[in-house]
C-alpha cells in the first residue's frame, strides 16, 4: 500500500448524538503503517440505540477512499 495523503479531517455522521472530543489525525497525511487517534463521545438524546460512522477521506496511492468505523451508543 502507500501513504494516505490529501486527507480530510474526520467527521461523525450523527453529530446530534456523537461528538469528536479528541483527534490526532486532523487533515494530516499518514505514513503507511502509521496510526492516529480519534476520540468520540456519545450523548444519546433518547432511550434508544444510536449509531454513527467516523469518516476520513484520503488518497492512498491512487483514488480517494473512505474508511468508515461504526460506533453504537444506547441511551437510558
Amino acid at each position: 500500500s502507500g501513504d494516505a495523503t490529501g486527507c480530510s479531517p474526520p467527521l461523525v455522521s450523527n453529530s446530534t448524538n456523537f461528538t469528536i472530543t479528541g483527534d490526532t489525525c486532523g487533515a494530516s497525511d499518514l505514513l503507511a503503517g502509521g496510526s492516529c487517534t480519534i476520540m468520540v463521545q456519545g450523548h444519546p438524546t433518547a432511550a434508544t440505540t444510536f449509531t454513527t460512522n467516523i469518516t476520513r477521506v484520503c488518497t492512498v496511492g491512487g483514488p480517494a477512499v473512505t474508511l468508515p468505523d461504526k460506533i453504537t451508543v444506547t441511551g437510558n
